[in-house]
């Protein structure tokens, strides 16, 4: 697996930690747009290029994936590298850490981030690109829309 996380941010330390936890020979690149960041390593993994060099990253198979790590200050971003990564045809993985419980009932999303103590109810539909910080809680018959932020307490 050679996957491609998009942005340096608090939600790529959550994502690094469950693909570690995966198989710690997976490849790890990471795209971000700040200058400062480029060729830095963040979590062990590297800044490997600027968000508009996914394309060609996956194009030569330097990654077969990726996953949209930006937070909610980023929502808007977000939706825009979704809408093209689909359009390129590049799959977006999702990250769910082994200790969250998820119904088997339940329905989730391309490119989804769930993390530690997340509980997902039976009945629920989560759409593509939703984070769950630790202890978020998504009771039974819930409906939660693309590229949505949860937090605990919500």
């Amino acid at each position: 697996m050679r996957i491609g996380l998009i942005g340096v941010t608090a939600l790529i330390e959550i994502v690094i930690d469950i693909v570690k936890s995966k198989s710690p020979d997976y490849f790890v690149g990471i795209f971000d747009d700040d200058r400062m960041k480029q060729h830095k390593k963040f979590y062990h993994c590297e800044v490997i290029g600027k968000i508009n060099e996914i394309k060609y990253a996956f194009d030569q198979k330097i990654i077969n994936t990726a996953t949209i790590c930006l937070g909610y200050n980023y929502l808007k971003k977000k939706k825009e590298i979704a809408t093209a990564l689909n359009n390129w045809n590049i799959p977006q993985l999702s990250f769910i850490h082994p200790r969250a419980i998820i119904s088997s009932s339940a329905e989730i999303g391309d490119g989804v981030i769930m993390n530690m103590g997340t509980i997902i109810s039976h009945n629920v539909k989560i759409y593509e690109g939703v984070a769950f910080w630790a202890g978020s809680i998504i009771e039974h018959d819930t409906i939660v829309h693309p590229h949505c932020f949860i937090a605990p307490g919500v």
